[in-house]
């Protein structure tokens, strides 16, 4: 009788997703099906990092700060390292979060938007 009771308990209430295994890759591990937000953030934040290095530097290099221009060129260059990576990942994020197919796995599972070439061949110009 507790048996029946608690098993009609469990199914009348809402549970949680629960994680699954991966089968690709063995079930060696569990995936979340939640957004990356964390990962996202970071990608933003070393885009936004870059960028500002960028522009101290050739500010510092301009104005010859500290008496040379090489504390500028090393701005510029730990910029350009952290604005590499940050384009990427953000880019990837982006284009993910409009339902793009690219070579990575989709972030965000969207519909995607219309193709260029898709508008194009409905004006009867088969350019692509």
């Amino acid at each position: 009788m507790a048996d029946e009771q608690t098993q009609q308990a469990l199914e009348t209430e809402p549970q949680p997703p629960s994680p699954t295994l991966s089968e690709e890759f063995g079930g060696d591990f569990i995936i979340y099906n939640r957004p990356p937000i964390k990962e996202v953030c970071l990608a933003f934040l070393l885009l936004a990092l870059g960028a500002l290095g960028i522009i101290v530097g050739s500010w510092m290099t301009y104005n010859k700060v500290w008496g040379d221009r090489s504390h500028g060129i090393s701005f510029i260059i730990l910029g350009i390292l952290l604005f590499i990576p940050g384009f990427h990942e953000s880019r990837i994020a982006y284009f993910a979060s409009l339902g793009t197919k690219t070579s990575h796995s989709p972030i965000f599972q969207q519909s995607s938007p219309p193709h260029l070439c898709d508008a194009l061949y409905i004006m009867n110009l088969p350019i692509c």
